[in-house]
């Protein structure tokens, strides 16, 4: 037999004997290399590749000596399969392009180059392959060293040629040696062999060769002498193998004693334990350690190495639960992270778990977890990681589990397995009792731990968050809450839990609430799930900057799980801070989307007035799978079309009363069928059982912006003044950014003819709020410049909205037609009236103008405008104003007792309206003007409703044309009248109110009567067109 087929017969028996351990099979290779043997280390790693493809570590090894050897095929197959368990190893995908520059693909080639580049692989190092591969050609390898002969063994002695090896032994190995023995021929020779196999005559070492008799047996001795001392060396390490072996099992009993104990120091404690173990018992080179206790102790049933991968394992799976669970990320260090290492081990699977817990990937947590289950069963610590990945995000959990109560099953079972001796299994089936809604189960396992551990922090954590809402226990979770806080013992993480849970427990004293949420943010800033709570005790308080500031630092450790929270957050501040045009975007970035994410989609779709949209949210919302949900319940009904939405509102109501949505989703559906009520009557009834649902939630959250301003126009609809002043000022005062609830303070203050103060308002809204697009506010402008007879101002800003979509709409056509109402345009008022009716021919306001216009201008049309006005007489809003019209109609129609009774049905219902003071003054002012044409101007009602006219234009500080003119007609006309306060009273009125045309003939005739020539051809220059 040749040297090559001799060497060959070597290593098959040796493959027989290893054990499946990657690691020895590459040092074996190595070895053999380095001894000038790379064939026979090439054969080696094809067998071990077939004997372990799932060994990735050598099948790269493999790859590359391949990838050497010119079979770019073979070193494909194996590169792949290594690449796709590490797809982070940079130099993995610098060698696929060599590979594939060997196959002549150079695209693929400089695809790998980029990938290696995204898994970190130096500048320096990518530029030298890409010159290699693709502008010059790759620097030729050196050839391997010729080996170093031995020099050749002594002879040997003639008297040990009939010696067996055990007679070379001391005595007290000789026993020690027996496992040995049948490890001897294989592993002896191969010795001998490697340490030979340079020599010339190696032949006369070829102990396989059947037809050599003679030569075996007088080789078979030489291996002898060289085997007496290896193996009473060998027999030397198995008695170091049993003493570690005794150790290690003892190391495992205590990791395991101190994991049970389920704290932060006992697992620091195993931890440490575990790997102070490992590393001492290391003490061999690694070729000799993996024979010593790897292939020898195992044949002779001592498993060391089972033992340190056991351990090994251990360490990994202890430094994954010590990151997740306390926030101590330092664990990791020293721990074998090696890609050398089997991924489908149960360990690995753990750490993996805990990793993307960590990265926030929680989805990919909860699949990790149950695949692990498939393949390792039996392993506890995976059943423990599955049921904290539920506890981390249960509506992962419900994306894989529907319903839920399945999984829940499953983990309770699997738990229940070992609780009584694992603190930890006991707090897991009590978090997950909390989570699944049985609190009295929670309380059980949680007061079983604390027996046996009184110091278990979660536990106490825990127990405090479940008692929270009992008052009379507050005193004493809190300070049980504050030695867990500040003990010298806890984890970062659990010093965050204690400061939040103390948070939570005093959450309605705002300060002491706040400063223990900052004291938990500081001690784990990290962890975005303790943002939400301080982010929303800001919100409740109005406290909107704040808020504001620390979502944007939320956002910085913010992953996909807490994504929902934080747009959910940041839309309800923007609808808070009057921002809701921006909340959309928000909230379309999220891609995970729960019924709170549909609930605050529907509320700012409320907010920008488009209720189909948010009666869409709502739905969905309310229909959500993941649990019941009324306040979504009570949006979809009050945005639906439903004839009995008020009705099932109410009843709503009624069984939530401590759920201020539902109280506030009744408020605005009676609010809606008050504005829709045929009576005066029947809407003050509406309003002000509105108004008693919106109370009682502002009891509930006194500072909530929703609540204040919409009590605000439910005060302003009930017509009382200071309450709605009361409301409205409070609102703005809370939140002056929030633009729907700020305009409610505005319309009041038009409502009381206060226009300055109402362009002010919209001053400070603008600041936060650009007017440009918002025709809401554009038209509060219009309105209040109209007031103010500020005429061309009020058109050019109408005029803005010429070619848009509001350019026809019903609010800017109705506005108009009030510019051209004030300047007695009745002819335009008309038109825009007619046009407006067009669009909404119920609209009231758009059927008074109408009426009002046909009155002054078309006596054909009179009885059309008396019909168009008598319908809108029960308008609980444009109702005062269609009585007064119908007044002026009545007398124009010298009906006038008729007119008396329609002018003081106005009177009276302004009374019970927030109005401008000047209709009152108008009021009077007609009935003075009746009462005249009645009788005459001595007549003592004539000067009583002037005198009331004056009174009320008095106490508002305002002045009115109409009045001042009246005025004056009384002094001018009345016995004894004074023509000199009659001039006065006119002249003011051609000030106050040129276009008012009826005021020119009256000061001309005073002029003339007065023979004011110079005054008179003054007034000839100041008399406007539209009154010549």
């Amino acid at each position: 037999m040749d040297e090559q087929a001799h060497t060959n017969v070597l290593l098959e028996n040796l493959h027989q004997g290893l054990p499946g351990s990657p690691q020895a099979l590459l040092a074996f290779a190595t070895d053999l290399e380095r001894r000038g043997l790379p064939e026979q280390a090439f054969a080696l790693l094809r067998s071990a590749v077939d004997l372990r493809p799932d060994a990735t570590s050598l099948r790269r090894e493999f790859a590359l000596r391949c990838l050497g050897e010119g079979d770019f095929a073979s070193a494909l197959l194996h590169m792949n399969a290594f690449v796709a368990a590490h797809p982070q190893a940079g130099d993995a995908y610098g060698a696929l392009a060599f590979i594939h520059a060997g196959l002549g693909d150079d695209l693929q080639a400089q695809g790998c180059l980029h990938q290696a580049q995204h898994c970190g692989v130096p500048h320096e190092q990518l530029s030298q392959w890409h010159v290699q591969l693709f502008g010059a050609m790759p620097a030729p390898q050196e050839p391997a060293p010729t080996p170093t002969p031995t020099p050749p063994p002594q002879a040997v002695p003639e008297e040990l040629e009939d010696d067996t090896y055990e007679d070379q032994l001391p005595g007290p190995y000789r026993e020690a040696s027996r496992p040995i023995e049948s490890l001897y021929p294989q592993l002896a020779a191969t010795t001998v062999i490697s340490d030979v196999s340079g020599l010339p005559n190696f032949q006369a070492l070829q102990l396989a060769a059947k037809d050599a008799a003679i030569r075996r047996r007088r080789n078979a001795k030489i291996a002898m002498v060289s085997a007496a001392a290896l193996v009473t060396m060998l027999a030397s390490w198995f008695m170091v193998a049993n003493a570690q072996h005794d150790r290690l099992a003892a190391v495992l009993a205590e990791v395991e004693s101190d994991r049970l104990a389920d704290s932060y120091t006992s697992y620091q404690r195993a931890l440490a334990n575990a790997q102070g173990a490992e590393e001492q018992t290391r003490v061999l080179p690694s070729l000799l350690d993996g024979l010593v206790f790897g292939v020898l102790p195992t044949m002779a049933g001592n498993d060391v190495a089972g033992l340190r991968a056991e351990l090994r394992d251990q360490q990994i799976e202890l430094a994954a639960v010590i990151a997740w669970r306390f926030d101590a990320g330092g664990a990791r260090q020293g721990v074998d992270a090696s890609s050398e290492l089997d991924q489908l081990t149960a360990a690995r699977y753990v750490e993996r778990i805990y990793d993307t817990l960590l990265a926030g990937d929680f989805d990919v947590a909860i699949d990790n977890a149950l695949h692990g289950r498939k393949l390792h069963a039996e392993h506890g610590e995976l059943v423990e990681a599955l049921a904290e990945a539920v506890l981390a995000d249960e509506a992962a959990a419900r994306r894989r589990f529907y319903p839920i109560s399945g999984l829940d099953t499953m983990l309770d079972a699997a738990l229940e397995e070992g609780a009584s001796t694992s603190a930890r299994r006991r707090l897991l089936l009590a978090r997950l009792a909390i989570q699944g809604g049985d609190p009295a189960k929670a309380m059980m396992g949680l007061g079983a731990i604390l027996k046996e551990h009184p110091q278990h922090f979660d536990a106490q954590i825990e127990r405090a968050l479940a008692l929270s809402p009992v008052e009379a226990r507050r005193a004493e979770l809190v300070a049980a809450m504050r030695a867990v806080a500040t003990s010298e013992q806890i984890a970062p993480h659990q010093r965050a839990r204690a400061y939040h849970t103390l948070g939570l427990i005093t959450i309605d004293a705002d300060e002491e609430a706040q400063s223990y949420f900052r004291q938990a943010i500081e001690a784990a800033p990290a962890r975005a799930v303790l943002y939400p709570a301080l982010i929303d005790l800001h919100i409740r308080e109005a406290r909107y900057d704040e808020a504001t500031s620390l979502l944007k630092t939320m956002a910085e450790h913010c992953f996909d799980k807490h994504a929902e929270s934080l747009a959910v957050r940041t839309a309800k501040n923007a609808l808070l801070t009057g921002k809701a045009k921006e909340a959309p975007a928000v909230l379309d970035k999220v891609t995970l989307w729960t019924k709170e994410t549909k609930w605050m989609q529907g509320l700012v779709h409320l907010e920008l007035g488009d209720e189909k949209a948010a009666h869409t949210a709502f739905d969905v919302a309310a229909a959500a799978k993941n649990g019941v949900f009324p306040r979504a319940t009570a949006f979809a009904v009050y945005t639906g079309d439903a004839d009995d939405a008020a009705k099932e509102l109410r009843a709503l109501a009624k069984t939530h009363p401590n759920d201020i949505w539902i109280l506030r989703a009744a408020a605005l559906g009676i609010m809606r069928e008050a504005k829709r009520a045929s009576t005066a009557r029947l809407q003050d009834r509406l309003f002000k059982e509105a108004r008693g649902h919106l109370r009682a939630a502002l009891a509930l959250q006194p500072t909530d912006v929703f609540l204040r301003y919409d009590l605000c126009a439910v005060e302003i609809a009930l017509g009382a003044l200071k309450p709605a002043e009361k409301a409205c000022t409070e609102a703005f005062e809370g939140q002056a950014a929030h633009r729907r609830g700020a305009l409610h303070l505005v319309r009041l203050r038009l409502n009381q003819g206060q226009y300055q103060e109402a362009i002010a308002l919209r001053t400070q809204i603008v600041a936060h709020h650009s007017a440009d697009k918002d025709f809401e506010l554009s038209a509060v402008q219009v309105e209040a410049l109209t007031g103010l007879r500020r005429f061309e101002e009020a058109t050019e800003e109408l005029d803005r909205w010429v070619g848009s979509e509001h350019e026809e709409s019903l609010a800017r056509l109705v506005l108009k037609a009030r510019i051209a109402l004030a300047q007695y345009q009745y002819e335009e008022v008309k038109d825009f009236a007619q046009r407006a009716r067009a669009v909404a021919p119920d609209d009231h306001e758009a059927g008074v103008l109408f009426a009002q216009a046909l009155v002054r201008t078309d006596p054909e049309r009179w009885e059309e405008a008396d019909e168009i006005l008598r319908g809108l007489l029960s308008s609980p809003q444009l109702g005062p104003r269609a009585w007064m019209a119908l007044g002026e109609l009545r007398k124009r129609q010298e009906r006038y007792p008729d007119a008396t009774v329609n002018l003081t049905r106005a009177g009276e219902r302004f009374d019970n309206l927030i109005a401008p003071a000047r209709h009152q003054v108008l009021v009077n002012t007609e009935l003075a003007m009746v009462w005249q044409a009645r009788h005459n101007w001595d007549h003592a009602r004539v000067e009583r409703h002037l005198t009331q006219a004056r009174a009320q234009a008095a106490e508002h500080e305002i002045e009115v044309a109409q009045l001042l003119v009246a005025e004056a007609r009384f002094q001018l006309g009345k016995r004894g009248g004074e023509r000199g306060l009659a001039r006065e009273a006119l002249e003011k009125a051609s000030e106050l109110d040129p276009l008012l045309c009826e005021t020119w003939p009256l000061l001309q005739r005073v002029y003339e009567a007065d023979k004011a020539r110079q005054q008179l051809r003054a007034l000839r220059a100041k008399i406007p067109a539209s009154c010549k």
